[in-house]
């Protein structure tokens, strides 16, 4: 959830575009983004409902696989800091390719922004606009499965009377800026 606001703090002018642009429902730039924000999490939601258990085996005392995956990661970020041509926008194409780079994030040791910038740059993505979008596609990901969690939405609701509406406060985490109990 932290990561989700922060992101959200960060990019809020993109953010507050893209969905005016979803909003208005019109073939626009902002329209299209959203478009690509959504069909690139697609892959990563899918492999997350239809192997929800079996992922959670995998964080289970798996530091073989850990220490593969931050490897992986590794070479994966080395290659992508070799690519050459980086001036292209993200296209629809590039974002089910990118979110299959996410749902591959998903086995522990794999970072998540690591594999989806990588991937991007790959595709010949601006690096700036890589960054961009691996940080915003991972933010409606985030909400939907912090959401589907009632324990910790449950938790966010009974804390919330300990934050002060003004300023920016994270309650499930007890991250303090104007939060006071």
């Amino acid at each position: 959830f932290a990561t989700a606001l922060a992101t959200l703090v960060v990019y809020r002018s993109e953010v507050a575009r893209i969905a005016g642009g979803l909003m208005q429902r019109k073939n626009n730039e902002e329209f299209k983004f959203s478009m690509k924000i959504l069909l690139s999490m697609i892959p990563a939601a899918a492999i997350g409902v239809m192997f929800a258990d079996e992922l959670e085996l995998l964080f289970d005392k798996q530091i073989v696989l850990v220490g593969v995956m931050l490897w992986v990661t590794g070479i994966l970020l080395m290659i992508a800091d070799r690519a050459k041509n980086t001036s292209k926008d993200v296209t629809f194409g590039h974002s089910i390719i990118i979110g299959i780079a996410q749902a591959i994030a998903i086995l522990p040791g794999i970072s998540r922004s690591g594999a989806t910038i990588s991937t991007s740059v790959l595709l010949g993505v601006d690096r700036s606009k890589a960054a961009s979008f691996s940080f915003l596609m991972v933010v409606p990901l985030l909400f939907i499965k912090y959401l589907s969690s009632p324990g910790d939405l449950k938790f966010l609701v009974l804390n919330y009377r300990y934050c002060k509406p003004s300023n920016l406060c994270v309650c499930k985490l007890r991250l303090h800026r104007g939060c006071s109990k």
